[in-house]
């Protein structure tokens, strides 16, 4: 036996994730036209604690006197938005159709990790700054897409269409 320890680790979490969402739909006075519109607001609080307690021991499984304690605090907090529309259009014809949307969303999070160690001579807690960490960044999507049906004889039909999007951290 070249190394011989015993760890625990106990974790404490605490999560809040409320959302809304709105939608609305409108119908043209033709058949096969249709606007639709989604919102979407989510937010998000999260707290985890995790404490690690490692005791070394000898080959006969006695203590050695030399433990390890440290504890770790996560807080997560998070912001997204959100919108996407889409319009959809058959045209007089029965056979021609188009369909075109866009959709943006935004989230802001700031994730925070703080990890101490007990120092044993004194018992007080120190700040680990290797492994700890403060994560803020703001991350975007912006999406387009249209595209074109149209049917040539009944099972054999044409379509086309493009996307673009673009995301931003």
């Amino acid at each position: 036996v070249s190394r011989l320890s015993k760890r625990l680790i106990q974790s404490d979490g605490v999560s809040k994730n409320p959302n809304i969402s709105l939608t609305y739909t409108h119908r043209g006075k033709k058949p096969g036209e249709t606007f639709r519109l989604f919102l979407n607001a989510n937010f998000s609080e999260n707290d985890n604690d995790r404490y690690f307690y490692q005791q070394f021991l000898n080959p006969d499984f006695s203590p050695t006197g030399v433990d390890s304690v440290q504890q770790q605090f996560t807080t997560s907090n998070n912001q997204g938005y959100s919108a996407r529309y889409s319009y959809d259009k058959l045209f007089a014809n029965n056979k021609t159709s188009i369909s075109t949307g866009a959709f943006y969303s935004i989230s802001n999070n700031d994730v925070k990790l703080i990890s101490e160690y007990l120092r044993r001579t004194d018992s007080v807690y120190l700040v680990n700054d290797l492994l700890s960490n403060d994560f803020r960044f703001v991350q975007s999507v912006k999406n387009f897409r249209f595209s074109f049906r149209h049917i040539i004889v009944k099972g054999t039909s044409f379509s086309m269409g493009m996307s673009a999007e673009q995301t931003r951290v």
